[in-house]
């Protein structure tokens, strides 16, 4: 499978339902002291070559200090994929008749499965924050603070960047609305 047949079908996994996987959706405890965020996403890939991908859905992230669990959805809230990194590594789960893949870290997950990588930390550390700048810069990533809540939390919010070290690296633009 080539690089881009097999980002493409990750990010299809992604974005695509598979019924089975729904069962995730109870089976996860959300710890006490999480933090939790709903929204929509939209996600915009730019090869080298020009070349667009999009994908939209819905999310759910959970964060505590040991633990991160991002949960793509169906738009009746049925779990598509699920990324979790805790102290152990990371693993990606798509359906309960597949093993789960894991790495050391998400972003040797997510390098290996997409051939890049994707800025779900920084992500989870920009939400907690309501005093962040307007913008602010994550290695490759740079994020900007579109609307607020009345609390100061981030509501809307823009990732971009270039999803590797070379120029042959995808640019990547990652839309984020956070409901209330």
């Amino acid at each position: 499978m080539t690089s881009t047949s097999r980002r493409t079908f990750c990010l299809q996994s992604l974005a695509a339902g598979l019924s089975a996987v729904t069962l995730l959706s109870g089976c996860a405890v959300t710890p006490q002291n999480a933090r939790v965020w709903r929204g929509r996403f939209s996600l915009r890939i730019t090869a080298a070559d020009g070349r667009l991908e999009n994908q939209t859905g819905r999310f759910e992230l959970t964060k505590t200090p040991q633990f991160l669990r991002l949960d793509l959805l169906t738009p009746l809230s049925g779990i598509l994929a699920r990324i979790e990194e805790t102290s152990r590594g990371a693993s990606f789960t798509r359906s309960l008749s597949e093993p789960a893949v894991t790495r050391s870290d998400i972003n040797a997950l997510l390098t290996e499965l997409l051939g890049f990588t994707l800025p779900v930390v920084p992500l989870a550390n920009l939400l907690e924050q309501t005093a962040a700048a307007e913008m602010s810069v994550y290695g490759p990533w740079r994020a900007q603070i579109l609307s607020r809540f009345t609390d100061g939390s981030p509501q809307r919010l823009r990732i971009d960047g270039r999803a590797g070290q070379t120029s042959a690296a995808p640019l990547v633009q990652l839309t984020i609305f956070v409901e209330a």
